[in-house]
């Protein structure tokens, strides 16, 4: 027998179980679940990266303020065990290459995952890619790995004979590798049989520059040297009084950071020094270009910016960010750049001051991008957030964009978690 008050009790319960069941629905949501969401589901931005109104720890606030927008964020399903090593950007594709040495490539408007290559042992370590055309250029151990950038296929593949330590480069018919016996070989691609070889003073390491009929390499005794790229002539070379981080040459200019603190540039054909930059500081990494600027960074202290090509009476150097680290991209008169503190900050290109600076608190990988405005940021465990600037400089303004249609799922590789938005700011907080 039952009392009124006991079935009361037993309603109330169930009542509140049911309540309880539709709420840890509403907020737990599958990689299964997350990726048949349409793009715009709060619940998807919520669960996968972060609390709303914050997107990987970012605030949309912030974001706001800085000009710029979310293009798309995703969580790639890398599991535990498995982690981004490498995460860069190239003739308008994201690369994503994890510690088992398998390369992703990934639509950088949509986030889609367009293939995935598996490039060799996941025990062997890769080296940064190289790039040859519509090809990626990469070493594991002393294979050497080519891959199509368009759809992923490894298309070219040998095993070098000699113990390697450089990075890849090539041209059609000739590999270009450095050796830890000192040697700097030109390999016939088809069967490995060196075209020439040179005898160095010491290590070849680093990059390798490969142009239309020249062959640029640096070694351990700080030597830049200059070789005709079908046979072995020495045109022109440099020592630097200090180590050298590897050679640039674009748009008619040579350049050589150096530890001895100066930035060297000279005439690729002839070698003629051009100009010296005194930074202050070692120059142990390459710098990035843009079509007027040079992004160096100066040890581990600063991020410089320089004039490619100064006008009459103007400074070469733009402006410094202490504690700078990278250059993420480059929108006309502002410079998005990343310090070692993980704040992206924002830098005019027409005052040299900071514009705005914000802290970056899980996202620690960052493509560099000189090819448009769009920043790509990533952390190891597979989290991937692209920005893009509001305005894109000398681009008219973009008319206010329809509502996104939620019939259709984004497009995405099986197993990925699909895009998604953030949830729209409240009107008054």
């Amino acid at each position: 027998m039952s009392y009124p008050h006991q079935r009361a009790w037993t309603w109330i319960g169930a009542i509140l179980v049911a309540i309880g069941l539709i709420g840890c629905n509403a907020r737990s949501t599958s990689p299964q679940q997350a990726s048949t969401r349409p793009a715009g589901s709060a619940d998807a931005a919520d669960s996968m990266l972060g609390q709303p109104y914050h997107i990987a720890g970012i605030s949309l606030e912030v974001l706001n303020k800085a000009d710029l927008q979310l293009d798309w964020a995703s969580r790639l399903p890398l599991g535990r065990s498995k982690t981004i090593n490498q995460f860069f950007y190239h003739n308008g594709r994201l690369f994503i290459l994890t510690q088992d040495n398998l390369l992703s490539a990934v639509d950088p408007a949509s986030g889609t995952i367009l293939w995935t290559t598996t490039l060799g042992s996941a025990e062997t370590p890769c080296t940064p890619p190289q790039y040859y055309g519509d090809n990626l250029l990469f070493l594991l151990g002393r294979s050497f790995v080519q891959v199509r950038q368009s759809d992923g296929q490894i298309v070219f593949q040998t095993e070098i004979r000699y113990p390697v330590s450089t990075l890849a480069a090539r041209s059609e018919k000739t590999l270009f590798v450095g050796s830890t016996n000192q040697r700097f070989y030109a390999l016939r691609s088809q069967d490995g049989i060196p075209v020439w070889q040179n005898l160095c003073p010491d290590m070849p390491f680093g990059n390798i520059v490969v142009t239309t009929d020249k062959v640029y390499f640096v070694t351990r005794d700080h030597h830049l040297f200059v070789s005709e790229s079908t046979y072995r002539d020495l045109i022109w070379k440099f020592q630097a009084q200090d180590a050298v981080a590897g050679v640039v040459v674009d748009g008619g200019q040579c350049l050589l950071p150096s530890a001895d603190t100066v930035l060297y540039c000279f005439d690729p054909e002839t070698g003629a020094p051009l100009w010296e930059y005194l930074a202050g500081g070692s120059l142990i990494e390459l710098p990035v270009l843009t079509a007027d600027a040079i992004y160096q960074p100066v040890g581990h202290t600063s991020l410089v910016c320089l004039e490619r090509q100064p006008q009459e009476n103007q400074q070469r150097l733009r402006w410094e960010l202490k504690n700078g680290y990278c250059l993420l991209a480059e929108n006309g008169p502002v410079s998005y750049c990343m310090t070692h503190d993980n704040e992206l900050t924002l830098m005019s290109n027409r005052t040299g001051k900071t514009v705005l600076s914000f802290f970056v608190p899980n996202l620690n990988l960052f493509a560099r991008n000189n090819e448009d405005a769009k920043i790509f940021l990533a952390s190891r465990s597979g989290t991937i957030v692209v920005l893009r600037p509001k305005q894109i400089a000398g681009k008219p303004a973009a008319a206010p964009a329809a509502e996104p249609a939620t019939t259709e799922t984004p497009a995405v590789a099986p197993d990925t978690a699909a895009p998604v938005s953030p949830p729209a700011p409240p009107a008054n907080p």
